[in-house]
């Protein structure tokens, strides 16, 4: 993400050499923390474009190989140990262009309650967490967007029904962020950390791009 300030999300923007957002992540290793990264700015953006000077990129899947480049893209902020199993998870997206990471959209998944009173005797579901969306610092806003969005449709073609994200409240720019993703604040939330999910099952992400493997 991010402009100077960063923002709060464990939604993140970094620069390609990324700038990082301030973030309460939503626990990746533990389910109790929460995590603050400052952003920092590198530079090294080089996008290809057209005859026309678009951006040409692509949206694809991310793997096991992507952790390097991706803890390079977050500014260090997740270390290869932390990349991995979320890349292995096949629910992680990157934008690509000219042979570099732009951008990526980190998702955890795990076993949540599927009704909060009745506990686990009411059975598990499977969650998805919406953990950060990384950008290369100088990247256009809309394909921060596209890859999020990215990320959206894919945990939807995989039968997850609603996909959760934890913002600070005084990140405004990442709680707009969140909002236009088509996703609410939930009823019930916590000092000092907004709670966001959307019921994918009733959306239609549309990052306007092909998603290859």
């Amino acid at each position: 993400m991010l402009r100077p300030k960063a923002m709060t999300l464990w939604l993140c923007m970094a620069p390609v050499l990324a700038v990082v957002l301030n973030t309460p992540l939503r626990p990746v290793v533990s389910a109790s923390r929460l995590g603050v990264v400052e952003a920092r700015a590198q530079e090294g953006l080089n996008l290809a474009t057209d005859i026309k000077g678009k951006a040409v990129w692509d949206l694809r899947k991310a793997n096991d190989a992507d952790a390097a480049k991706l803890s390079k893209l977050s500014g260090g902020v997740y270390p290869n140990e932390i990349l991995l199993p979320l890349l292995s998870s096949g629910h992680c997206l990157v934008g690509e262009s000219n042979g570099q990471l732009v951008s990526a959209a980190l998702v955890h998944t795990f076993k949540g309650l599927k009704d909060q009173e009745k506990g686990v005797s009411g059975g598990l579901d499977e969650r998805a967490d919406l953990i950060s969306v990384l950008a290369a610092e100088g990247l256009p806003s809309e394909m921060r967007l596209q890859t999020a969005l990215g990320a959206l449709k894919l945990l939807k073609a995989k039968g997850f029904s609603d996909v959760l994200c934890a913002v600070s409240p005084d990140d405004k720019e990442n709680v707009d962020f969140v909002k236009q993703l088509g996703l609410s604040a939930t009823k019930t939330q916590v000092k000092d950390v907004l709670h966001f999910e959307g019921p994918l099952m009733s959306m239609n992400p549309d990052p306007q791009k092909k998603i290859k493997d």
